[in-house]
This record gives structure tokens, C-alpha cells and sequence, in this order.
């Protein structure tokens, strides 16, 4: 069944391109999963188990999706709403499986997957600009999650190379050598915190929400940041399981306040109403990885919860009044 949650995006495909299929399909198979996701938490199925923090934020992604899914009905025309529908399927389904994996490696698979599916939302409308954004967000976000990839492997030789498993690898960290995960938590905390959009890494962020359609800004922003933010979680509890959490801590609250302060230094001048909202973001997940940094992930948990939800109705809410407006 965890494994029907990891496919079930891909549905929408049957739908070929035809738009009233593609709608009906893209709206009900989130809220199916958003449905059936509950009945299958404490379960696992090979590299695959949902606890509550997965649990969490599938739901909060599926709900997400459905509305932004059900609004795109009347945004896009017949040619481009196939193209949307299609990209955001692949998104989902990579989501999905980043917050069903309990192996360090899928998560990493399923993050960079989440990256390639969500470049395509960005490229929607075709063009110089849409691809220079893309090209820039699909470069950064690469090279952020190779130095991630990195981490992983070093955890994996600290561990004796025993396993990726998150729940066998938190109770062998405590005998691994603690500079190692330093070193480790570092490279992750960079290559996770270029797609949770962390100063200075966020340069792909304003550009990416500026040049993609309004509905897939709202994916970007309610949906996309927390799956790279959920990686850092997990990473998190990696180092307090091995007594290093407060070397995590100073990490987390250094970029967190950087990421606050400079988010807010960028809002001033801002004439473009979806790099407004950008670095909003940008600001918000800084307040988020603070969060966790204090030892507060329920807290952190809650912001992006807050976060996502008013996002995603801020861009939808301006995407529809300037698609009316500008009719």
C-alpha cells in the first residue's frame, strides 16, 4: 500500500490530454491519498515506512496539491494545462516518496527527483527568461544536492557502511566519530538548505517564482521548500541521537537568522508581487530552520504548516485577480 501512495500521481497520465479527465484526476487522487495515507501510518514496506512527521507533511502536500490542482482548472488554457498537470504529477508522486522513505538514499533519490519535476513547472510558459530561471534553479539546486549526496555518503562510511535505514542509522551514530558527522551534517545542511532556499543560497528562489505560472509558484512555495526542509529534519535527529546537536544547533540558528535578516532586507524594493512573495518564503523557512536550531521541532512543524497554507492562498489569491485584471 505505501507503495500505491508513491504511484498513485502517476494516474494522471491515463488521462492523456484530455482536460476535463486531467482535472478531475489531478483533484481526487490527493485527496484519495490524503484519505487513505492515515490508515497506513506506523506501516512500512521495504525502504518505505510513514510515521507521523511523514504522515504530516503528505497530508499537508495533498491538500495543497487539490486546491491549487482544482484553481489551475480555470487558469490555463487547453495546451498549457496538460503540460502543468503532467509536471505536477511527477512532483507529487517524488514528494510523496521523499516522505515515505526511511533510507537516507531514497531520500536523497526523491528529493533531486522532486527538483527535476518541479524545474518543468518553472519552464511552463517557454522562453529566454523561463529558461534562464530554469536553468539557474536546475544548476544551483544540483549543486547544492551533490554536496548533500556527499553528506550522505560520509554517514553511510561512518556508520561502517552498514546501512542507510534513518532508524538503524540514529542508533549506530552514537559510536561513529563525531568530526565525521560534523563534517557530514555541514555538506547536508548546504546542499538541503539550497532547496529550503537559505542565504546565500537562495538565488534560484526569486527568479523560479517570478517566471512560473501562478499555481506552480504556489506548489513552489507550499510544498516544494518543505520536502527539502523535511531532509534536514531527519538529519537533525541523526546528530542529536549522536550527542551533536549542539553543533547542529549553531548551524541551524546561524543560517536561520542570516536567512531572516537578509529575507528582509530584499523585501524592501520589491515592485514584482511573486518576488514579494518569494522572499517571504525565504524569510519563513529562515524562522523554520531557527526553530528546529532551538530544539523546537514541533514548532518548526507548526511554522511550515502556517506557512504553506498562507502562501499558497497568497499566490493563488494574486494569480487570480492579476489573470482577471489583466484580462
Amino acid at each position: 500500500m505505501l507503495y500505491l501512495l508513491v504511484l498513485l500521481p502517476l494516474v494522471v497520465f491515463l488521462a492523456r490530454k484530455e482536460a476535463g479527465r486531467l482535472v478531475r484526476l489531478s483533484v481526487l487522487v490527493p485527496l484519495f491519498s490524503f484519505l487513505l495515507a492515515p490508515f497506513l501510518l506506523g506501516t512500512a514496506a521495504g525502504p518505505f515506512r510513514l510515521d507521523g512527521v511523514g504522515l504530516f507533511y503528505l497530508l499537508l502536500t495533498d491538500l495543497i496539491y487539490a486546491l491549487v490542482a482544482l484553481f489551475a482548472r480555470g487558469y490555463f488554457a487547453r495546451e498549457e494545462a496538460w503540460r502543468f498537470y503532467w509536471a505536477g504529477a511527477l512532483f507529487l508522486a517524488s514528494a510523496h516518496g521523499a516522505y515515505l522513505a526511511h533510507n537516507l538514499g531514497m531520500l536523497w533519490v526523491f528529493v533531486e527527483g522532486s527538483t527535476l519535476a518541479s524545474a518543468l513547472l518553472v519552464y511552463h510558459k517557454g522562453g529566454a527568461r523561463p529558461l534562464e530561471a530554469t536553468w539557474k534553479y536546475l544548476m544551483l539546486g544540483s549543486v547544492g544536492i551533490a554536496m548533500g549526496l556527499i553528506g550522505v555518503i560520509l554517514v553511510y562510511a561512518l556508520v561502517g557502511g552498514a546501512t542507510l535505514d534513518w532508524g538503524e542509522v540514529r542508533s549506530l551514530v552514537g559510536e561513529a566519530d563525531p568530526e565525521g558527522l560534523k563534517v557530514a551534517f555541514a555538506l547536508l545542511l548546504v546542499g538541503f538548505g539550497t532547496k529550503v532556499g537559505l542565504f546565500p543560497l537562495q538565488a534560484w528562489l526569486p527568479d523560479a517564482h517570478a517566471e512560473a505560472p501562478g499555481p506552480a509558484s504556489a506548489l513552489l512555495s507550499g510544498t516544494l521548500l518543505n520536502v527539502a526542509f523535511y531532509a534536514l529534519l531527519r538529519y537533525a535527529a541523526i546528530m542529536q541521537a549522536a550527542g551533536l546537536f549542539a553543533f547542529a544547533s549553531s548551524l541551524l540558528l546561524t543560517f536561520g537568522l542570516l536567512t531572516l535578516l537578509f529575507a528582509a532586507l530584499f523585501l524592501f524594493g520589491q515592485k514584482e508581487y511573486k518576488r514579494l512573495l518569494a522572499y517571504s518564503s525565504m524569510e519563513h523557512m529562515g524562522l523554520a530552520v531557527f526553530a528546529l536550531g532551538l530544539g523546537l521541532p514541533w514548532l518548526a512543524l507548526y511554522h511550515t504548516l502556517a506557512h504553506s497554507l498562507a502562501k499558497t492562498l497568497a499566490f493563488l489569491g494574486a494569480s487570480g485577480i492579476l489573470s482577471l485584471t489583466h484580462a
